[in-house]
C-alpha cells in the first residue's frame, strides 16, 4: 500500500516565478480558509479494502453533468486537490484513493455478485470517529471521447462486517463397534473345545483345554476393543453435541446482532449530526474544486441531480438549478 509521507514532508516553498494555483482563491467559501499556493508532494494511499458499493447503503448521491470543453480533470486530480485542502484546513478526514471501486449487486436467487465494471474513486471517511462506517465516495467519469463528463458523489453508511459462526461441526462417523471376531464364532469354537475336554483322550483333552483358553482370551480381547470403541464414540458424540449447541447459539446471537444493527444503523443519534456535517464539508469542498478547476476554466454545467434516500438525515440541495451557485456570488 502506498504510504502518505508525514505532513512535515510537505514542501511549503513557492518558486519565485510560480503562478497562483487554481485552489488559491481570494474569497472564503463555505468556511474553508484560503491558502497561498505552494508546491507539494502528494501520494495516493489505497484503502485497506476496495470500496464495495451497495445500493441499500447509499444515503445521498449527486451527479453533475458537464461539457468539459476539452478540460481533463480526473478522479486522481480530484483526490490530490482534496487532500491538499483537507491538510491546509486541518479537516478531521482520512482520504484514500481506490483504483477499483465496484458495485455489489443482487444476482440470481438473491446471491450477491460483484459488478465487473470497476472505476477509480476518492474515498473520504471521518478521522478518529466512532462512526467510521460513514464514507463519501467521489469520482469523475468521461463519456468516451464525447464532450460529456460526470462528477459523481455519494454518502454511504457501510453495513457492518458480517460475523461468521464458523463451519458447522462435523458429526462423528459411527464406528464399527462389533467384536473383531464375532461372538457366535467364538461360541462355536468354545463348544468344540469343551467337547474335546470330555473325550477321554489325553491328547484331545489337552488340545481342548488350549482351545478353551484361547477362545476365552480372544473373547475378552475382542470385546474389550469393541467396548473401547463404543466409549470413544460416545465421547465424540458428546463433544459434537456440545459444539453443535455452541455453534447454534453463536449463530443465533449473530442473527440477533445483525438484526439489531440493521434496525439501529440509522436511528436518531449524534451520528446524524456528524454525517450531515461530514457530508456538507466534504461535498462542498469537492464542488469548490470542480468549480475552480473546471467551471472557471470554461466547462459548462449541463444537468444536476441531487437525491437523498432519507431526507430526515440528509436533505437534498436547496438550489435545484446549479450546485455551484454559492461560488458564483
Amino acid at each position: 500500500m502506498t504510504q502518505l509521507p508525514p505532513f512535515s514532508d510537505f514542501d511549503d516553498s513557492v518558486p519565485q516565478n510560480s503562478q497562483p494555483g487554481k485552489l488559491g482563491r481570494n474569497n472564503d467559501v463555505h468556511g474553508l480558509v484560503p491558502q497561498e499556493p505552494r508546491s507539494v508532494r502528494l501520494e495516493r494511499v489505497a484503502p485497506k479494502n476496495q470500496p464495495q458499493l451497495i445500493q441499500q447503503a447509499v444515503i445521498w448521491e449527486s451527479e453533475i453533468l458537464l461539457d468539459p470543453k476539452g478540460i481533463k480533470f480526473t478522479s486522481e486530480d480530484l483526490h490530490d486537490s482534496l487532500k491538499l485542502l483537507i491538510h491546509e484546513n486541518k479537516l478531521p478526514v482520512d482520504l484514500f484513493f481506490a483504483e477499483q471501486a465496484y458495485w455489489v449487486v443482487l444476482g440470481a436467487k438473491g446471491k450477491l455478485t460483484v459488478d465487473d465494471d470497476k472505476r477509480p474513486r476518492v474515498v473520504a471517511t471521518p478521522k478518529n470517529s466512532p462512526y467510521n462506517d460513514i464514507q463519501l465516495i467521489a469520482g469523475i467519469d468521461y463519456f468516451g471521447q464525447s464532450s460529456w463528463a460526470n462528477v459523481q458523489m455519494m454518502v454511504v453508511v457501510q453495513p457492518t462486517e458480517t460475523e461468521s459462526a464458523g463451519a458447522r461441526p462435523v458429526q462423528p462417523w459411527t464406528p464399527n463397534v462389533e467384536p473383531v471376531i464375532p461372538n457366535g464364532a467364538l461360541t462355536l469354537v468354545g463348544l468344540m473345545a469343551a467337547f474335546l475336554l470330555f473325550s477321554g483322550n489325553q491328547g484331545l483333552i489337552a488340545l481342548g483345554l488350549i482351545g478353551a483358553i484361547g477362545v476365552l482370551v480372544l473373547y475378552l480381547q475382542s470385546n474389550a476393543n469393541s467396548n473401547q470403541a463404543k466409549q470413544e464414540y460416545l465421547r465424540k458424540q458428546q463433544r459434537y453435541q456440545q459444539k453443535m449447541s455452541e455453534w447454534e447459539n453463536k449463530k443465533e446471537q449473530i442473527r440477533l446482532k445483525q438484526e439489531e444493527g440493521e434496525n439501529n444503523r440509522l436511528l436518531r443519534s449524534f451520528k446524524w449530526d456528524d454525517l450531515r456535517m461530514f457530508k456538507e464539508v466534504i461535498s462542498r469542498t469537492v464542488l469548490q474544486i470542480v468549480y475552480e478547476n473546471m467551471i472557471q476554466q470554461g466547462a459548462v454545467l449541463k444537468d444536476y441531480v441531487d437525491i437523498s434516500s432519507d431526507k430526515n438525515i440528509v436533505g437534498e440541495s436547496g438550489n435545484k438549478e446549479s450546485p455551484f451557485a454559492e461560488f458564483e456570488d
